[in-house]
């Protein structure tokens, strides 16, 4: 009776990506310390908010790539590791999100929102900590 070796697509992406994601959201933190030290504008308008926007898409972009990438050695452990991480990650971002509000409301501020790319930033930086302190753990 011989065996079959099932390989699984996953869906994710190379694991050279990790690393291409680290670069991006390097040069993303670098370019915000130069664009907030030297007060640089590549715009015509001086836009500042389209230049942040810009720097915090790069930013999101990296840690995308980082989140996505898959590990050397995908297995059913790291697929476990990955869903307990989302679930962290969602529960964690919600609690933020509501608590953010209340804040606000308990300092009399009810003009305090909340931008999506500060949301987005929050949820995969909490999924790739999470991600790496439970695989780390189990």
């Amino acid at each position: 009776m011989e065996t079959k070796v099932v390989k699984r697509k996953t869906g994710f992406l190379p694991v050279c990506f990790k690393k291409i994601g680290i670069a991006i959201v390097g040069l993303g933190f670098l370019c915000l310390i130069l664009l907030k030290s030297m007060k640089l504008h590549i715009t015509e308008k001086n836009d500042v908010d389209f230049q942040r926007s810009l720097v915090f898409d790069f930013i999101i972009l990296g840690l995308f790539f980082i989140a996505m990438a898959r590990e050397k050695i995908e297995d059913e452990r790291i697929l476990t590791v990955r869903l307990t991480a989302m679930a962290w990650a969602f529960t964690f971002i919600s609690i933020y999100v509501v608590s953010f509000h209340l804040v606000g409301i308990v300092l009399g501020d009810t003009t305090i929102s909340l931008g999506c790319q500060q949301t987005v930033i929050m949820m995969l930086a909490s999924y790739i900590f999470m991600f790496y302190l439970l695989k780390r753990k189990n």
